[in-house]
């Protein structure tokens, strides 16, 4: 009897540790810092408006985070400001084809981005159709490499598309052809910069399947891990930092374990944590106060690990997000090159489909591509910004040659998945035990 008592009492802690202390490795690293962010994004932002800082930024890490809902009075009122925006600059545009900007593409992709986040869709903004002005491509160049990523981001996020079939396959030929000599991108110059090398991989891992993207994103992660320090840090600036932990985590790589990015000092995701302040923000610069354009980005990049960590689909890829699609688009200005029949359902497709991301590592499913074609990319399927840098989940590829695939789960990174497989063996150990006992007492009686 006592031998049973001592049996059943193993099994209750093993069953114990399994369910109550591995559950904290994954989501403990983010829940917290987490939560501080959105709370103060929140409260600094009672009112967002259409803008780069202050406005769409912080509605996309709320919404992304699960802090706001599509249809919650925050999220409507936010619609509203913005719709007043659109309806009030696109008339004065040159061919009034939705553009927000002359020459500032990523005015309509950051929009774009924050109204699919909370589940709006920007083909019909006050009767203007958000993504006409993407069919010209000399008008998303005029920024520069910033609007050509960004214009792949806002149109992979929820794979809109476009009348015409080579704006991605140009996007993707110019960020290639523009890789600097030591591997990343930069917007002047011939070095490459830590913070656009970031951008550039986020809106690359849509492509990662093919061998020249892989290959190009391969030298730029060696690039970023050759300009990181031995404290983990960049410039010495918030705002790099989130654009690195941001790619990663689109690249389906850990910011904390990677070898790649854990130098003798810190990894880039301790580096980011160390910008936090006690009121939930993040300064600049280490000594400053809070900072919103830091705050935002930082608040992204944590929002964009912590779905990396939990196996969710990466910060820009949002395909799965309900879209209001009440409205006709056939009404909108611009209709005429974005047919009806071309919008997307309101689930995910029915192929290229994203998977759970278990944080080792390992990079996620299958998402719309690029095809080779004559020694061009064409995408298959589909796919910081206007003032602030900035992902989307990847697809079924593997990392590219040579990226960090740390072989097992590190303690403090297991994710969901292994807890609950763990779990569940503890809990058939557990059964198999408790039927041997029973049948072993049936035998003596």
């Amino acid at each position: 009897m006592r031998k049973q008592s001592g049996l059943f009492c193993a099994l209750a802690v093993l069953l114990l540790l399994v369910s109550t202390v591995v559950p904290v490795a994954g989501a403990a690293k983010t829940q917290n810092v987490k939560n501080s962010i959105l709370e103060f994004l929140r409260a600094e932002n009672p009112s967002p408006d259409f803008g780069s800082v202050g406005g769409d930024w912080a509605v996309l890490c709320l919404a992304r985070g699960g802090a706001i809902a599509a249809n919650d009075a925050y999220a409507s009122a936010y619609l509203t400001r913005v719709t007043a925006q659109v309806r009030a600059i696109a008339p004065t545009m040159p061919g009034a084809t939705g553009a927000l900007h002359r020459s500032k593409s990523t005015e309509n992709a950051r929009l774009i981005l924050a109204l699919t986040a909370i589940g709006q869709d920007p083909r019909d903004v006050g009767g203007w159709n958000l993504l006409r002005p993407f069919e010209d491509v000399d008008w998303i160049g005029r920024q520069g490499l910033n609007g050509v990523i960004f214009a792949l981001l806002a149109l992979d996020a929820h794979d809109y598309e476009t009348q015409n079939a080579t704006i991605r396959s140009q996007c993707l030929e110019k960020l290639l052809s523009s890789q600097t000599a030591d591997g990343g991108w930069t917007l002047a110059g011939s070095n490459a910069d830590a913070d656009l090398t970031a951008m550039a991989l986020q809106a690359l891992a849509r492509y990662r399947s093919k061998a020249a993207v892989s290959q190009a994103a391969q030298r730029g992660f060696d690039c970023l891990s050759a300009m990181q320090g031995a404290d983990g840090d960049f410039t010495d600036q918030c705002e790099t930092l989130a654009q690195v932990v941001t790619a990663c985590a689109a690249w389906g790589r850990d910011p904390d374990t990677d070898a790649a990015f854990k130098k003798s000092g810190g990894s880039a995701w301790k580096a980011l944590l160390s910008y936090a302040l006690p009121g939930g923000g993040f300064c600049h610069r280490q000594g400053d106060g809070p900072d919103e354009m830091a705050s935002e980005q930082a608040g992204y990049a944590i929002v964009a690990y912590d779905r990396f960590l939990n196996g969710e689909a990466a910060l820009y890829d949002m395909r799965n997000v309900r879209l209001n699609t009440d409205a006709d688009v056939s009404t909108t200005h611009g209709a005429d090159q974005t047919p009806t029949t071309a919008r997307p359902t309101n689930s995910q497709p029915t192929t290229a489909q994203p998977t759970t991301v278990q944080p080792t590592g390992a990079a996620p499913s299958a998402t719309p591509e690029a095809t080779a074609s004559g020694g061009s990319l064409t995408p298959t399927t589909q796919g910081s910004a206007a003032g602030q840098p900035q992902a989307a989940v990847p697809a079924d590829a593997a990392v590219p040659a040579g990226a960090q695939t740390p072989s097992a789960p590190k303690t403090g990174d297991t994710s969901a998945a292994v807890i609950a497989a763990l779990t569940l063996s503890a809990a058939s150990a557990g059964l198999f035990l408790l039927v041997a006992v029973r049948k072993k007492k049936g035998a003596r009686a």
